[in-house]
């Protein structure tokens, strides 16, 4: 396909953080606000950078590549820590950040963001991924999708 792995998640979250933004700013009057909205926000956008920070760090200690547009170039499969909880540990991090993104503008509209990036990543970025994973560790990463999920 076009879209598999073209588009850098990190970019594509950015993509989706702009999005709630302006969907917050085009329909205002779809948002809901409260007290500890902005703190709650900041929790998550710490719960976020703590899970892609683990996530990140496993990687360059296990001196693999945390570029996901290249999964050839994968030279370890990690299943310990973050990737104990989560087959895309960073990833989940960039569900969340987007998940504080909408609970900081409160849009309704853009709760919609959090599922469609979720789909988006299993479609053109996870799944490529994994079939790439497949072909590299076949006994192992087979064993590791049987015990952990792909987002939580």
């Amino acid at each position: 396909m076009r879209l598999e792995l073209k588009i850098p998640p990190l970019v594509l979250m950015f993509i989706f953080i702009g999005l709630v933004f302006l969907l917050h700013l085009l329909l205002p009057m779809l948002s809901i606000g409260f007290s500890a909205q902005a703190g709650l926000a900041a929790l998550l956008c710490f719960i976020a950078a703590g899970i892609c920070a683990v996530a990140v760090l496993q990687c360059h200690f296990a001196n693999t590549t945390v570029d996901p547009r290249n999964p050839r170039a994968t030279s370890d499969l990690i299943c310990s820590g973050a990737f104990r909880l989560s087959r895309n540990p960073m990833y989940l991090g960039f569900a969340v950040f987007i998940a504080a993104a909408v609970l900081l503008t409160g849009s309704l509209p853009a709760i919609a963001a959090v599922p469609l990036f979720i789909v988006y990543m299993n479609r053109y970025q996870i799944s490529p991924e994994e079939r790439q994973l497949q072909k590299k560790f076949p006994e192992a990463f087979a064993q590791y999708q049987a015990k952990v999920r792909r987002w939580l």
